[in-house]
């Protein structure tokens, strides 16, 4: 994740989940944060590995 076409990508496929509340984004850093409901982790998951992104927790 470096440029903002990315961004959109991600707000795109991410963004559309009801329990996502917040998309924080550190292009320089190459990282993003979700706020998001508990019970929403396995649908954000997989929307993250559907567009190749890897995850830390």
């Amino acid at each position: 994740m470096d440029c903002s076409s990315e961004e959109a990508q991600i707000r795109a496929s991410l963004g559309r989940h009801t329990g996502v509340h917040d998309l924080s984004f550190d292009l320089q850093q190459r990282k993003l944060t979700v706020e998001h409901d508990p019970a929403s982790l396995p649908a954000i998951d997989t929307a993250r590995r559907e567009i190749g992104m890897n995850a830390k927790r």
